[in-house]
């Protein structure tokens, strides 16, 4: 299978959101930011706050947690395909879920607010839905509007 057809699969797939690496980081992170905003006032909205946070720690998670799984997305569908394949993603939500968990650590404004456990899994499973319901209509419009 050529390389350009490989790659234009992944596209299709929702693996990245455009064949420039580019763009598809810099959407990735406004993507990511909009529905972690969505999350933390939802999540406010029915008195089950997900952080502790400042505005830039925010910024700052969010850009680094979409860094961290550009990065690490990249190696896993060159390598790792046919394993989240057979786990049914389910790979894919564990590695969001310690990335998010890795990015806390690393953001010094930003931290889950008690029972950590808890509400990482809660963020990750709202994150991901939201996620892919957005992809899903991002492609949509693509295929409507033929990019």
């Amino acid at each position: 299978m050529s390389e350009r057809k490989k790659d234009s699969n992944v596209v299709k797939l929702g693996f990245f959101l455009s064949f420039n690496l580019g763009f598809h980081i810099l959407f990735s992170i406004i993507l990511n930011f909009i529905i972690t905003v969505v999350l933390i006032g939802l999540f406010d909205a029915i008195k089950f706050p997900i952080f502790n946070f400042k505005f830039m720690g925010l910024i700052m998670f969010v850009v680094i947690a979409t860094l961290l799984e550009v990065t690490v997305l990249i190696f896993i569908v060159r390598h790792l395909i046919k394993l989240v394949i057979k786990s049914f993603g389910l790979m894919l939500f564990v590695v969001q879920g310690v990335i998010f968990y890795l990015t806390t650590l690393l953001v010094v404004d930003l931290s889950f607010q008690a029972v950590v456990f808890v509400k990482i899994v809660v963020f990750t499973i709202a994150f991901l839905i939201l996620k892919i319901i957005a992809i899903i209509i991002i492609q949509r419009y693509k295929v409507k509007y033929k990019e």
